[in-house]
Protein backbone atom coordinates (compact mmCIF):
# COMPACT_ATOMS: atom_id res chain seq x y z
CA UNK A 1 0.00 0.00 0.00
CA UNK A 2 1.25 3.27 -0.89
CA UNK A 3 1.93 5.24 2.31
CA UNK A 4 0.23 9.00 0.77
CA UNK A 5 -2.92 7.35 0.90
CA UNK A 6 -4.98 10.48 0.14
CA UNK A 7 -4.10 13.54 -2.12
CA UNK A 8 -2.07 16.04 -2.20
CA UNK A 9 0.32 14.09 -0.45
CA UNK A 10 -1.50 13.42 3.02
CA UNK A 11 0.50 10.57 4.24
CA UNK A 12 -1.01 7.98 6.48
CA UNK A 13 0.30 6.50 9.40
CA UNK A 14 0.74 2.88 9.16
CA UNK A 15 -1.06 2.28 12.62
CA UNK A 16 -4.41 3.91 11.12
CA UNK A 17 -3.97 0.88 8.71
CA UNK A 18 -5.77 -2.86 9.55
CA UNK A 19 -7.44 -5.35 7.13
CA UNK A 20 -10.86 -6.28 8.40
CA UNK A 21 -12.51 -5.07 11.46
CA UNK A 22 -10.80 -3.93 14.35
CA UNK A 23 -10.07 -5.93 17.43
CA UNK A 24 -6.40 -6.01 19.09
CA UNK A 25 -4.84 -3.51 17.90
CA UNK A 26 -1.19 -5.04 18.25
CA UNK A 27 -2.26 -7.77 16.01
CA UNK A 28 -0.68 -8.68 12.51
CA UNK A 29 -3.89 -7.42 10.93
CA UNK A 30 -2.17 -3.46 11.30
CA UNK A 31 -0.25 -2.32 8.47
CA UNK A 32 3.81 -2.09 8.88
CA UNK A 33 6.32 0.48 7.30
CA UNK A 34 8.01 -1.82 4.22
CA UNK A 35 10.21 1.31 2.96
CA UNK A 36 9.88 3.12 -0.58
CA UNK A 37 6.58 5.24 0.66
CA UNK A 38 4.82 1.90 1.13
CA UNK A 39 3.14 -0.24 3.82
CA UNK A 40 2.49 -3.84 4.12
CA UNK A 41 0.29 -6.11 5.59
CA UNK A 42 1.70 -9.90 6.03
CA UNK A 43 -1.78 -11.74 7.90
CA UNK A 44 -2.81 -15.68 7.04
CA UNK A 45 -5.86 -16.22 5.20
CA UNK A 46 -7.62 -17.91 7.91
CA UNK A 47 -7.17 -14.57 10.13
CA UNK A 48 -8.46 -10.67 9.99
CA UNK A 49 -11.75 -11.28 9.28
CA UNK A 50 -11.32 -13.05 5.78
CA UNK A 51 -14.07 -14.38 3.55
CA UNK A 52 -14.13 -17.50 1.36
CA UNK A 53 -16.25 -17.94 -1.49
CA UNK A 54 -16.45 -20.58 -4.40
CA UNK A 55 -17.39 -20.75 -7.25
CA UNK A 56 -17.06 -23.47 -10.15
CA UNK A 57 -13.69 -22.03 -11.14
CA UNK A 58 -12.18 -20.15 -8.94
CA UNK A 59 -12.05 -20.09 -4.73
CA UNK A 60 -12.21 -16.28 -3.40
CA UNK A 61 -11.03 -14.47 -0.29
CA UNK A 62 -12.57 -10.79 0.17
CA UNK A 63 -12.01 -8.10 2.97
CA UNK A 64 -12.14 -4.56 3.73
CA UNK A 65 -9.04 -2.40 4.11
CA UNK A 66 -9.96 0.46 6.33
CA UNK A 67 -8.59 3.11 7.59
CA UNK A 68 -8.93 4.90 10.71
CA UNK A 69 -8.32 8.71 10.81
CA UNK A 70 -6.62 10.49 14.23
CA UNK A 71 -8.81 12.74 15.82
CA UNK A 72 -9.80 15.92 13.77
CA UNK A 73 -7.26 18.68 14.23
CA UNK A 74 -8.62 22.24 13.07
CA UNK A 75 -8.75 23.75 9.66
CA UNK A 76 -8.44 19.69 9.17
CA UNK A 77 -10.95 17.40 8.24
CA UNK A 78 -10.26 13.91 7.46
CA UNK A 79 -12.48 11.03 7.02
CA UNK A 80 -12.29 7.23 7.24
CA UNK A 81 -12.30 4.55 4.64
CA UNK A 82 -12.78 1.37 3.43
CA UNK A 83 -11.06 -0.39 0.13
CA UNK A 84 -12.68 -4.02 -0.90
CA UNK A 85 -9.94 -6.21 -1.22
CA UNK A 86 -9.81 -9.36 -3.41
CA UNK A 87 -7.29 -12.64 -3.51
CA UNK A 88 -8.06 -15.16 -6.25
CA UNK A 89 -7.28 -18.52 -6.70
CA UNK A 90 -7.82 -21.19 -9.55
CA UNK A 91 -10.01 -24.05 -8.60
CA UNK A 92 -9.75 -25.87 -12.09
CA UNK A 93 -7.72 -28.92 -10.21
CA UNK A 94 -7.08 -29.77 -6.31
CA UNK A 95 -4.00 -28.36 -5.59
CA UNK A 96 -1.58 -28.29 -2.43
CA UNK A 97 0.79 -25.95 -1.88
CA UNK A 98 2.29 -24.42 1.38
CA UNK A 99 4.46 -22.03 -0.98
CA UNK A 100 1.60 -20.25 -2.33
CA UNK A 101 1.32 -16.46 -1.04
CA UNK A 102 -1.79 -14.59 -1.70
CA UNK A 103 -1.22 -11.20 -2.67
CA UNK A 104 -3.12 -8.16 -1.78
CA UNK A 105 -3.39 -4.42 -4.37
CA UNK A 106 -6.21 -3.07 -2.95
CA UNK A 107 -5.95 0.64 -4.19
CA UNK A 108 -5.19 0.51 -8.01
CA UNK A 109 -6.19 -2.59 -8.91
CA UNK A 110 -7.09 -6.36 -7.54
CA UNK A 111 -4.68 -8.55 -7.95
CA UNK A 112 -4.86 -11.92 -8.27
CA UNK A 113 -2.64 -14.81 -7.58
CA UNK A 114 -2.84 -18.05 -9.39
CA UNK A 115 -1.24 -21.58 -9.22
CA UNK A 116 -1.61 -22.70 -13.27
CA UNK A 117 -0.93 -26.56 -12.88
CA UNK A 118 -1.76 -29.15 -15.84
CA UNK A 119 -2.80 -32.90 -14.98
CA UNK A 120 -2.51 -35.51 -17.51
CA UNK A 121 -3.14 -38.90 -16.86
CA UNK A 122 -2.45 -41.10 -20.00
CA UNK A 123 -2.66 -44.66 -21.27
CA UNK A 124 1.11 -45.54 -22.79
CA UNK A 125 3.11 -48.20 -24.55
CA UNK A 126 4.46 -50.92 -23.17
CA UNK A 127 7.83 -49.06 -23.53
CA UNK A 128 6.70 -46.20 -21.67
CA UNK A 129 7.93 -43.58 -24.77
CA UNK A 130 4.22 -42.73 -26.08
CA UNK A 131 0.85 -42.49 -25.52
CA UNK A 132 -0.71 -45.96 -26.99
CA UNK A 133 -3.07 -45.50 -29.59
CA UNK A 134 -5.55 -48.10 -28.24
CA UNK A 135 -7.58 -48.46 -25.14
CA UNK A 136 -8.54 -52.26 -25.68
CA UNK A 137 -6.85 -54.45 -23.07
CA UNK A 138 -7.09 -58.45 -22.47
CA UNK A 139 -6.87 -60.05 -19.19
CA UNK A 140 -3.36 -61.07 -18.57
CA UNK A 141 -2.25 -57.67 -20.10
CA UNK A 142 -0.31 -54.67 -18.00
CA UNK A 143 -1.93 -51.06 -18.28
CA UNK A 144 0.64 -48.71 -18.22
CA UNK A 145 -0.56 -45.45 -17.10
CA UNK A 146 1.23 -42.59 -16.86
CA UNK A 147 0.35 -39.41 -14.49
CA UNK A 148 2.16 -36.05 -14.67
CA UNK A 149 2.03 -32.14 -13.82
CA UNK A 150 3.49 -29.53 -15.75
CA UNK A 151 4.64 -26.76 -13.70
CA UNK A 152 7.35 -24.16 -14.26
CA UNK A 153 10.15 -22.70 -11.41
CA UNK A 154 8.01 -24.86 -8.35
CA UNK A 155 9.56 -27.56 -6.68
CA UNK A 156 7.00 -29.80 -6.19
CA UNK A 157 6.61 -33.44 -6.38
CA UNK A 158 3.52 -35.41 -8.04
CA UNK A 159 1.46 -37.91 -5.97
CA UNK A 160 -1.65 -40.05 -6.83
CA UNK A 161 -4.00 -40.23 -3.68
CA UNK A 162 -6.78 -42.44 -4.99
CA UNK A 163 -7.47 -44.10 -7.83
CA UNK A 164 -11.40 -46.20 -8.49
CA UNK A 165 -12.46 -48.17 -11.24
CA UNK A 166 -16.24 -47.86 -12.17
CA UNK A 167 -18.57 -49.28 -15.01
CA UNK A 168 -20.09 -45.49 -15.77
CA UNK A 169 -18.61 -42.33 -15.78
CA UNK A 170 -20.08 -41.75 -12.00
CA UNK A 171 -17.29 -42.09 -10.00
CA UNK A 172 -19.46 -42.69 -7.01
CA UNK A 173 -21.60 -45.32 -9.02
CA UNK A 174 -21.71 -48.98 -8.04
CA UNK A 175 -19.54 -51.49 -8.15
CA UNK A 176 -16.68 -49.66 -8.04
CA UNK A 177 -13.23 -50.85 -7.16
CA UNK A 178 -10.66 -48.34 -5.74
CA UNK A 179 -7.39 -49.80 -6.40
CA UNK A 180 -5.10 -47.27 -4.83
CA UNK A 181 -6.46 -46.06 -1.72
CA UNK A 182 -5.85 -43.85 1.60
CA UNK A 183 -3.69 -40.98 0.17
CA UNK A 184 -1.17 -43.02 -2.19
CA UNK A 185 -1.75 -46.82 -0.86
CA UNK A 186 -1.77 -48.94 -4.20
CA UNK A 187 -4.38 -51.51 -2.44
CA UNK A 188 -4.73 -53.86 -4.98
CA UNK A 189 -1.26 -55.26 -5.39
CA UNK A 190 -1.77 -56.45 -1.69
CA UNK A 191 -5.60 -57.81 -1.62
CA UNK A 192 -5.31 -59.57 -5.02
CA UNK A 193 -1.27 -61.07 -5.12
CA UNK A 194 -1.06 -59.07 -8.31
CA UNK A 195 1.67 -57.56 -9.80
CA UNK A 196 -0.27 -54.23 -9.86
CA UNK A 197 2.39 -51.36 -8.91
CA UNK A 198 4.31 -47.57 -8.87
CA UNK A 199 7.14 -47.88 -10.49
CA UNK A 200 10.06 -46.19 -9.08
CA UNK A 201 9.98 -42.74 -9.24
CA UNK A 202 12.03 -40.89 -12.61
CA UNK A 203 11.00 -37.24 -12.09
CA UNK A 204 9.00 -35.37 -9.36
CA UNK A 205 6.69 -34.41 -12.06
CA UNK A 206 5.68 -38.06 -12.93
CA UNK A 207 4.61 -41.01 -11.45
CA UNK A 208 4.00 -44.38 -13.58
CA UNK A 209 1.34 -46.74 -12.95
CA UNK A 210 1.43 -50.69 -13.35
CA UNK A 211 -2.12 -52.42 -13.25
CA UNK A 212 -3.19 -55.85 -14.68
CA UNK A 213 -6.73 -55.26 -15.81
CA UNK A 214 -9.81 -57.40 -14.18
CA UNK A 215 -13.56 -57.27 -14.77
CA UNK A 216 -16.11 -57.03 -12.25
CA UNK A 217 -17.78 -60.24 -11.02
CA UNK A 218 -20.80 -61.09 -13.22
CA UNK A 219 -21.38 -58.21 -15.39
CA UNK A 220 -21.43 -58.08 -18.88
CA UNK A 221 -19.65 -54.78 -19.50
CA UNK A 222 -16.61 -54.15 -20.31
CA UNK A 223 -16.02 -50.91 -20.40
CA UNK A 224 -14.55 -49.56 -17.50
CA UNK A 225 -13.78 -45.95 -16.33
CA UNK A 226 -10.79 -45.02 -14.20
CA UNK A 227 -10.81 -41.81 -12.11
CA UNK A 228 -7.59 -40.73 -10.64
CA UNK A 229 -6.85 -37.51 -7.90
CA UNK A 230 -3.67 -36.30 -8.61
CA UNK A 231 -2.06 -34.00 -6.23
CA UNK A 232 0.85 -31.55 -6.60
CA UNK A 233 3.11 -30.73 -3.25
CA UNK A 234 6.26 -29.38 -1.71
CA UNK A 235 9.17 -32.39 -1.97
CA UNK A 236 9.39 -32.39 1.07
CA UNK A 237 5.88 -33.09 2.39
CA UNK A 238 5.96 -35.88 5.05
CA UNK A 239 2.62 -37.14 4.98
CA UNK A 240 2.43 -37.89 1.02
CA UNK A 241 3.36 -41.15 -0.42
CA UNK A 242 3.12 -43.54 -3.73
CA UNK A 243 3.37 -47.28 -2.07
CA UNK A 244 3.26 -50.82 -3.69
CA UNK A 245 3.18 -53.78 -2.08
CA UNK A 246 5.70 -55.51 -3.02
CA UNK A 247 8.19 -58.84 -1.81
CA UNK A 248 5.46 -58.89 1.39
CA UNK A 249 6.10 -55.69 2.07
CA UNK A 250 5.12 -51.85 1.07
CA UNK A 251 7.59 -49.92 -0.62
CA UNK A 252 7.92 -46.30 -0.92
CA UNK A 253 8.53 -44.88 -4.85
CA UNK A 254 10.88 -42.48 -3.08
CA UNK A 255 12.77 -44.46 -0.63
CA UNK A 256 11.09 -43.94 2.38
CA UNK A 257 9.41 -46.68 3.21
CA UNK A 258 8.39 -45.64 6.72
CA UNK A 259 5.67 -43.42 5.18
CA UNK A 260 3.67 -46.83 3.62
CA UNK A 261 2.93 -47.97 7.58
CA UNK A 262 -0.42 -46.93 7.32
CA UNK A 263 -1.00 -49.09 4.19
CA UNK A 264 -1.76 -51.80 6.37
CA UNK A 265 -4.84 -50.39 7.69
CA UNK A 266 -5.96 -49.14 4.54
CA UNK A 267 -5.72 -52.67 3.16
CA UNK A 268 -8.31 -53.79 5.85
CA UNK A 269 -10.90 -51.04 4.86
CA UNK A 270 -10.99 -52.23 1.09
CA UNK A 271 -10.87 -55.63 1.24
CA UNK A 272 -14.61 -56.06 0.77
CA UNK A 273 -14.54 -54.00 -2.89
CA UNK A 274 -11.82 -56.51 -3.95
CA UNK A 275 -14.77 -58.93 -3.54
CA UNK A 276 -16.45 -57.35 -6.88
CA UNK A 277 -13.37 -57.76 -8.98
CA UNK A 278 -12.39 -60.78 -11.14
CA UNK A 279 -8.78 -61.44 -12.72
CA UNK A 280 -9.54 -65.42 -14.28
CA UNK A 281 -7.92 -65.41 -17.90
CA UNK A 282 -10.06 -65.42 -20.73
CA UNK A 283 -10.02 -66.30 -24.75
CA UNK A 284 -9.04 -62.70 -25.84
CA UNK A 285 -11.64 -63.81 -28.60
CA UNK A 286 -14.23 -64.10 -25.80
Amino acid sequence: MRAQLFDPGLPAEPMRLRLGPARDVQDRCIARVSGNGEYIIRAPLAECGNKVMFTESAVLYSNLLLYYPPPSSPGVQVEGAAISVQCEYKRRYTVSSSALRPTWSPFTFVQSAHLDLDFHLRLMTDDWNSERPSSVYFLGDTVNIEASVDHRHLPLRLFVSSCVATLTSDVNSYPRYPFIDHQGCFTDSQLSGSNSRFLPRVHNNLLQIQLEPFLFHQDPRHTMYITCYLEAEPKNNPVKKACSFISDRWRSVDGNDQACESCDDAVSSTESSHKVVQRSRRDPND
